[in-house]
């Protein structure tokens, strides 16, 4: 889990947002990624009882990991790593998010930066939020399910659709959040 996780948060933000949005707009579509992510969080739990129920545990991993592959072949066909190498993105597109792009989204990093990210007060502030919301998240994704089966005595779609709360409240949260960002961007400047 952690070894798929681990590069999903510098891909999403640092590659495709930083690369595909303006500036002072980068809050919302990491708003929106987290709504996807928590809603898909919360689907999970009970489709897969459901296909539990219906076909077997094994039969679940067979039905749900085709479409993961197919939407990682879409995606390595149609994205690229920047709009300036997509032909369907044209010049008027490209001045719109490049305008006002801070030095350190433009290109790559220079030689020793890792040590400079590594000193910054900022960036282990936002590790230390990260690692705290990611115990959380570890927990409603691993562990909640299987308590309110096992400890709490639900059945299996039941427990599924218990599960899911968490994850529909995040949602909620997390595009209230990049909402707001990207508004107080407009208003006191990127940070």
């Amino acid at each position: 889990m952690g070894v798929a996780q681990a590069p999903f948060f510098p891909v999403t933000a640092g590659t495709m947002i930083c690369a595909w949005f303006p500036a002072k707009g980068w809050a919302f579509p990491t708003g929106l990624q987290n709504v996807g992510l928590t809603f898909g969080a919360a689907a999970t739990p009970p489709i897969i009882a459901w296909l539990m129920q219906q076909y077997g545990w094994r039969a679940s991993y067979l039905i749900t990991a085709p479409m993961g592959i197919l939407l990682a072949l879409v995606w390595w066909w149609y994205i690229r790593d920047t709009p300036h190498q997509h032909a369907a993105v044209d010049v008027r597109e490209l001045a719109v998010i490049d305008a006002n792009r801070p030095a350190f989204a433009a290109g790559a990093a220079t030689p020793g930066a890792w040590k400079r990210i590594l000193r910054d007060r900022d960036v282990m502030l936002l590790t230390c939020a990260y690692l705290a919301s990611n115990f959380l998240y570890y927990y409603f994704f691993n562990w909640l399910f299987i308590y309110l089966i096992e400890s709490r005595g639900m059945r299996l779609l039941e427990g599924g659709c218990y599960a899911a709360a968490p994850w529909v409240t995040g949602a909620g949260g997390a595009l209230l959040g990049g909402i707001a960002c990207d508004r107080l961007a407009q208003r006191v400047g990127v940070r």
